[in-house]
């Protein structure tokens, strides 16, 4: 079975800055040294009948004042079909959020960006900036990375108004809404449940499920295919993918097993969840 992963991140430590990286800056995850060294797309190793077609490269760091740079350092470097997600700062002023924009797409691997939302959803995507640089993104039919806790209802009916308002931007949201907490309790998925079904309306968004390690190590298939097959039933199975988030994977599961664990879920459709809706929403020819 081929794969595309649509959610990984390579880091070059020589030459990146990865300030989230260092033990000394947050997230202070103890086991952070697991992830503190250079990953390359040699790293994306897989045994037969699993292939690698392709990545989607999700900005990690590597410059975040100049993003371009991080794009340039994989165009020379890579060598499998990828395309990337560059960082964006969405409160940039208007002119210097523009020129950012058009220097961007001048690489071709960029389909889109991403400004982590978490915790400051709301206050950003209220934010009467944000709201005009999302207009920019519109303007370009670029994608949009949304990372931000799908439990957040006040966070999730702002974005939908943001959706609504630029029917050209594809939105992706990233690790299913993050669903997974400390406690995996029936509170917090109620909320996450209502949380998608309200944007899972506008047929310009679509799900990737990955990133259960960040918020859960402990993680088990059973809460992956719970997860994904709530998805399956709100997105359809036309804009639902399945993804790593390489190399944090790395702190639950190898690559491998990973990939394997994925497999025994039996989920159907698996080709499309692994590879063709992501050729499809990331432009792949």
């Amino acid at each position: 079975m081929k794969i595309i992963d649509s959610h990984v991140h390579f880091f070059d430590l020589a030459h990146g800055d990865y300030h989230w990286l260092k033990p000394e800056t947050p997230p202070f995850w103890p086991d952070k040294q697991v992830i503190n060294k250079s990953f390359t797309e040699h790293d994306l190793v897989l045994l037969n009948p699993l292939t690698i077609g392709g990545f989607v490269h999700i900005e990690a760091g590597y410059n975040n004042q100049a993003p371009w740079q991080e794009i340039s350092w994989l165009e020379q470097s890579c060598q499998l079909p990828f395309r990337s997600i560059a960082n964006i700062n969405l409160t940039l002023p208007s002119n210097e959020f523009q020129q950012q924009i058009k220097k961007l797409i001048t690489y071709p691997s960029v389909v889109g960006c991403r400004h982590i939302l978490d915790q400051h959803a709301l206050a950003l995507l209220t934010n009467k900036q944000v709201k005009n640089n999302f207009g920019v993104l519109n303007q370009q039919s670029l994608n949009f990375e949304v990372q931000m806790h799908f439990s957040d209802h006040q966070a999730v009916n702002a974005l939908q108004a943001v959706i609504i308002n630029n029917p050209r931007i594809n939105f992706i949201i990233n690790h299913a809404g993050l669903p997974i907490a400390q406690e995996y309790n029936d509170s917090i998925v109620a909320l996450w449940r209502q949380g998608l079904a309200i944007v899972a309306q506008q047929q310009n968004v679509a799900i990737k499920c990955s990133g259960w390690e960040m918020l859960e190590r402990n993680y088990n298939e059973n809460i992956c295919k719970e997860i994904i097959e709530y998805c399956l039933t709100l997105f359809g199975a036309n804009r639902v993918m399945i993804s790593s988030n390489f190399p944090l994977t790395l702190f639950s599961h190898s690559y491998q097993d990973y990939w394997n664990m994925i497999i025994r879920t039996n989920i159907k459709n698996l080709q499309c969840l692994l590879h063709d809706n992501s050729q499809h929403w990331y432009s792949f020819t």
